[in-house]
């Protein structure tokens, strides 16, 4: 195994490996692609929360002003919820479960 950097294009050979593994990338690469059309440029921010520790979350911002967008995900075995109405947030995940959801 190798990481890597987020900057260096790669070719993948998604011939091999486990078949739901490669669904749950290409799934998440075909987001983000979407996310990137539409928001273009944009800084990421975590969100921080107290109450909750089985998820994590950042924000997207456009820096050119056109749109934000939050990310959600379960990061435990474990059904969670996550309540965050100020980011349009409230519902389950399951684990390894994440939304995307557009903020106001």
């Amino acid at each position: 195994h190798k990481p890597l950097p987020f900057s260096v294009p790669c070719q993948i050979n998604w011939d091999g490996g486990d078949p739901w593994v490669r669904s749950v990338y290409q799934k998440v690469f075909r987001e983000s692609a979407a996310i990137r059309d539409e928001l273009g440029d944009y800084d990421v921010f975590p969100i921080w929360h107290d109450k909750n520790r089985s998820w994590v979350g950042y924000i997207m911002v456009s820096k050119n002003g056109t749109g934000k967008k939050a990310v959600f995900a379960n990061i435990t075995w474990q059904d969670t919820y996550v309540n965050m109405p100020q980011y349009n947030a409230s519902f389950n995940l399951s684990p390894g479960e994440y939304r995307v959801v557009k903020i106001k």
